[in-house]
């Protein structure tokens, strides 16, 4: 998935990059980086974007915007999701922090990793991650319209 969301757009706008500051942001992982190159219209540069990603399932595009990856649409709508409540909790606290990046409480490597691993690896919801929760968007949308099914 991609997109240029104010609080994503924002966060690939400063030098400081993602912040793992909550446990919303811990729970989607390590994120990767790619530099702004204008509008894309150089086929060249997906080669240079998956390079990038790596082993990551999160892509912030420099002075852009960002997208997510996954095994499924799932994984990756809701990974996008997280993503963009993390950015918005960043946004946030940044305001708090008066700019000082010193007042930012920053949790320790190894807790975000555990709950990363807890929330990606252990499938703490009983599922692959991602799979409930786009069964629960899903009945909502059937619910609110469901015209939206062909």
């Amino acid at each position: 998935m991609h997109c240029h969301e104010p609080s994503a757009t924002g966060v690939a706008c400063v030098k400081q990059g993602y912040l793992e500051l909550a446990q919303t942001s811990h729970q989607i992982g390590p994120v990767a980086y790619h530099d702004y190159h204008g509008i894309v219209v150089d086929r060249g540069e997906q080669k240079s974007l998956v390079e990038d990603l790596g082993d990551k399932k999160i892509l912030f595009l420099k002075n852009h915007g960002v997208f997510t990856a996954g095994e499924s649409v799932s994984s990756a709508r809701c990974l996008m999701y997280q993503l963009l409540k993390a950015t918005e909790i960043q946004s946030h606290a940044s305001a708090c922090a008066l700019g000082n990046e010193d007042n930012l409480v920053l949790p320790a490597a190894d807790t975000v990793e555990k709950t990363f691993d807890v929330v990606q690896h252990k499938q703490f919801s009983g599922a692959p991650y991602g799979v409930k929760e786009l069964s629960v968007y899903m009945r909502w949308l059937d619910k609110m319209d469901p015209s939206y099914r062909l």
